[in-house]
């Protein structure tokens, strides 16, 4: 059966609590959180001495598991925003990564993925870039990784910068979804935390 990818994974990403896990700035989240692992990896990287890594633990999952982390807006507020991100995957069943703004009613504002060139199988390193808009009333910025059904998937060298309005949004426009109650009020204080993945556990 095949899916719409956004549809699917903006609906997983606003499923559940979040649960930590030993990757400081960083948690786990997703449709089927409970089939999937996240760790740093100082094996594998991109760069520098470690990697976000996203494991599937059974052999096949019904649903996702995504490597996400919540940052302030106010740095970007009213800006045109670039995620760039390095990925990696082994006998994955879909790879990608996202951004997204919400605003206070938990609001998706804006939102793009790398549904359209999302991996899959066993891959090299690829460099994926998404831009987006933050509204003055956003409240937070989200990025993650998604890895669908099954394998690993590796992040690294995660970066977030303002960029000018004649860098094009990725995809159409975006029209604001319903507010979400689980992510109403949220407020977080904090910029964005260990994007290249080399701060270690405490």
């Amino acid at each position: 059966m095949k899916h719409s990818w956004k549809i699917l994974t903006c609906n997983a990403l606003l499923a559940g609590l979040a649960y930590a896990d030993d990757v400081p700035g960083w948690h786990r989240v997703g449709s089927a959180r409970e089939d999937f692992e996240i760790r740093l990896d100082r094996e594998v990287h991109h760069g520098g001495t470690a990697s976000g890594m996203l494991e599937c633990t059974k052999k096949r999952s019904k649903g996702t598991g995504t490597l996400e982390q919540d940052f302030r807006p106010e740095e970007y507020s009213g800006r045109r925003i670039r995620m760039r991100a390095w990925i990696k995957g082994e006998d994955a069943g879909r790879v990608m990564i996202y951004i997204r703004s919400e605003g206070p009613s938990g609001e998706i504002l804006d939102f793009a993925n790398t549904q359209l060139h999302a991996g899959h199988g066993t891959f090299d390193w690829r460099l994926h870039e998404l831009v987006i808009d933050v509204p003055p009333e956003s409240t937070v910025i989200q990025v993650g990784l998604i890895l669908g059904e099954k394998g690993k998937a590796w992040m690294d060298n995660v970066s977030v910068e303002a960029v000018d309005r004649n860098v094009s949004r990725t995809g159409p426009p975006f029209s604001s979804s319903q507010a979400n109650p689980r992510r109403a009020g949220i407020v977080v204080d904090h910029p964005a935390l260990n994007l290249d993945f080399e701060q270690s556990p405490q």
